[in-house]
């Protein structure tokens, strides 16, 4: 992945490209700040530009190859912010046609601190691809913070969170839907 960063302070433009095994097919992201925000594109040898804005896109990597839809790419973004919170997420995206499709969506990072001084959470998971595309794993942790009484009366968050495996999940690939799926048991 190639990446060039312009600008200064929050006006920072972030540019990502990923060259994959579809000689035809150049993946681009976008980021940018004030309000964080972003846009994934696709863009083949005609110059047709497949894509749309989903967040302040962090990086672009290659996905699973799906016999149907051919190589994927797994996109990790930022798509909610605020005073003591920040979410990202991943989604894998494949090409269909002429149109971008989102093949699946899992959270990546979730932290949320109520105040400097108040409870908090921060979960983050990771997804795990073998060498086929029919399924994969996603694995994670939440870490739970509580505020404590310091010796001068302060709160504070206490040092050591309480720490939390996530319990992991398999996706199954369901050729109808074209999208990946909690498996059934």
């Amino acid at each position: 992945m190639e990446m060039i960063r312009e600008g200064m302070a929050d006006h920072t433009v972030t540019l990502m490209m990923l060259k994959t095994t579809q000689p035809s097919i150049r993946w681009i992201g976008l980021e940018w700040g004030g309000p964080i925000s972003g846009l994934l594109m696709a863009v083949d040898c005609q110059g047709h530009v497949m894509g749309g804005a989903i967040g302040g896109i962090e990086k672009i990597e290659k996905g699973p190859s799906i016999p149907a839809l051919g190589e994927s790419v797994l996109v990790s973004y930022i798509d909610g912010t605020g005073t003591g919170y920040l979410h990202k997420s991943y989604s894998l995206y494949a090409i269909k046609g002429n149109k971008l499709i989102e093949l699946w969506t899992h959270e990546l990072e979730a932290s949320d601190f109520e105040m400097p001084s108040e409870s908090g959470r921060d979960a983050k998971y990771l997804p795990t691809f073998g060498k086929g595309y029919d399924k994969f794993n996603v694995e994670g942790t939440i870490e739970n913070y509580v505020p404590v009484k310091q010796t001068d009366g302060s709160m504070d968050l206490e040092d050591k969170a309480s720490k939390v495996e996530h319990q992991k999940e398999t996706y199954c690939w369901d050729e109808k839907k074209e999208k990946y799926s909690l498996c059934k048991s």
